[in-house]
């Protein structure tokens, strides 16, 4: 199951490519908009991560919060892909970046905590 990502990874990047010199080479309509959303949705989403953080942020005093106290809206759910590619890359520049923009997002003294899990056994958890 492993081996298939590398080659879905290849397989996007040659697609990416073949629309990129189809719309150079003839300039039709359609894969404007195809290479628009090819490259326009991922960094919308990743974009919309800050404000559903500071929406969801919870006010911090510096002490302890249980995990149960913490709120966990589910429709944060979909960041889940995100958080999961920055806790699994700890220290790239991705995760740091990913971090930076999430702390400047959420006001002073507050934390935000997505479920990466059904149980409580992990929270992505960052703090200001």
């Amino acid at each position: 199951m492993a081996a298939i990502f590398p080659v879905l990874a290849v397989a996007f990047a040659a697609f990416c490519i073949w629309l990129g010199v189809r719309f150079y080479n003839r300039r039709e309509c359609w894969s404007k908009w195809t290479l628009a959303g090819i490259l326009g949705l991922p960094l919308l989403y990743v974009a919309s991560f800050g404000p559903a953080c500071r929406s969801t942020a919870t006010p911090w005093l510096g002490r302890g919060i249980p995990l149960a106290q913490i709120p966990r809206p589910s429709w944060m759910n979909l960041y889940r892909p995100l958080c999961w590619l920055s806790d699994r890359y700890q220290g790239s520049f991705f995760s740091t970046a990913i971090l930076k923009y999430v702390e400047f997002s959420i006001p002073q003294n507050s934390l935000v905590a997505i479920q990466m899990d059904s149980d409580d056994s992990h929270l992505w958890i960052v703090a200001k």
